[in-house]
């Protein structure tokens, strides 16, 4: 972000994830502030770029209600699973040379 200040540049970011779903398995004496200081850390650096990029409209809503102030663009990440509905397993393992048996 330094740098791209420095330069007069443009920095985005992407966010992925709710931390204050996941603060308490870090610091887990902080159970009920670590909600806030999570939202707070998100805020932070989600106003310290140009743009946020976020996965889904519930994300989105997350982080305007974190505060966020900076643009909140949704470019969804995920995969169509009727995409893969029709596969055959067997032969994709075959063709990557993947054991019938491995994970």
């Amino acid at each position: 972000m330094r740098w791209a200040r420095k330069h007069g540049l443009p920095c985005v970011e992407t966010y992925h994830t709710l931390f204050e779903e996941y603060f308490h398995h870090y610091l887990p004496f902080l159970r009920s502030p670590g909600c806030g200081a999570a939202r707070m850390i998100s805020r932070q650096e989600c106003d310290g770029v140009s743009a946020v990029i976020a996965p889904s409209s519930a994300m989105k809503s997350a982080l305007i209600g974190y505060g966020v102030s900076s643009p909140i663009h949704i470019i969804p990440t995920g995969l169509r699973l009727a995409d893969f509905a029709v596969c055959d397993g067997a032969a994709f393992r075959a063709r990557h040379g993947i054991a019938p048996s491995a994970r």
